[in-house]
């Protein structure tokens, strides 16, 4: 954020320390794509300049970038929240409140997050249009809105809860686990004494991915 071609206005993204850096913004170059949960992009600018922030957002689903300066002023931290949705876009232009640089713009593609990913899979695999109550679910709803699951952020870390009850359930428990890993805390499954689900039942293992979920706090499967 230092010269007009934009040459040396670095981005670096990654969970934690370290960050990979995955590139440079240049004056052809100002998109990437900003995923999952939690995720930072760190940008390297002079701690001199004096920034002016404007957000830019296509959606209804609020504001879900963060800008945080470093003390010293030499990083700009963007931090994306917790993707509820499908996937969504915003803009962020960064100006010089001197005018001394051309400002730039900063287009954010924010992925759904992995954990609706692996609900989307859970649901096409266990005969999710005749659930008896699968209301939400796999539209553009915030996944809150969907029948049985709970996202919410706890000491500063996601946790997520999926209550599948008496739900007419069929059919084998997927392989997608590795999406549902990270912020897996509660996973109940129970067909319950119902005559109408008799006919309707689970089969086969646990697949090998349920091994991944290393912050799983309670299971129920019946």
């Amino acid at each position: 954020f230092a010269v007009r071609d934009k040459s040396d206005f670095r981005m670096e993204i990654g969970h934690e320390s370290p960050k990979q850096k995955i590139g440079d913004i240049t004056k052809d170059k100002t998109s990437l794509d900003f995923a999952g949960e939690g995720e930072v992009l760190s940008l390297s600018i002079l701690p001199n300049v004096d920034l002016d922030v404007q957000y830019l957002y296509s959606d209804n689903n609020g504001k879900w970038l963060a800008v945080d300066r470093t003390s010293d002023g030499s990083v700009l931290n963007i931090k994306a929240d917790f993707n509820y949705y499908e996937e969504r876009t915003a803009s962020i232009i960064l100006s010089d409140k001197l005018n001394r640089t051309d400002p730039v713009t900063i287009n954010v593609k924010q992925s759904q997050s992995r954990f609706r990913q692996g609900l989307v899979k859970l649901y096409d695999a266990l005969d999710g249009p005749n659930w008896t109550n699968a209301d939400g679910w796999c539209t553009e709803a915030s996944i809150n809105d969907w029948n049985g699951i709970d996202v919410r952020e706890v000491d500063g870390k996601m946790e997520g809860t999926i209550d599948l009850q008496i739900m007419s359930l069929k059919g084998q428990i997927p392989d997608c686990f590795e999406y549902l890993s990270e912020i897996l805390t509660d996973f109940t499954i129970n067909q319950g004494p119902n005559k109408e689900t008799e006919s309707r039942c689970l089969s086969g293992t646990l697949p090998p991915s349920f091994a991944k979920c290393t912050r799983l706090r309670s299971l129920s499967i019946s």
